[in-house]
């Protein structure tokens, strides 16, 4: 099983949701920021 990274917080770096994330994580393409 593995998560897909659709969409990440603002201010956010995909690399800190990689750091925080302890199962696998897919990241295809350009993530964008959420809008809230």
């Amino acid at each position: 099983n593995a998560f897909y990274l659709l969409e990440r917080a603002p201010g956010v770096s995909v690399e800190e949701v990689q750091k925080a994330t302890e199962g696998t994580l897919i990241v295809e393409g350009e993530i964008p920021e959420m809008r809230i």
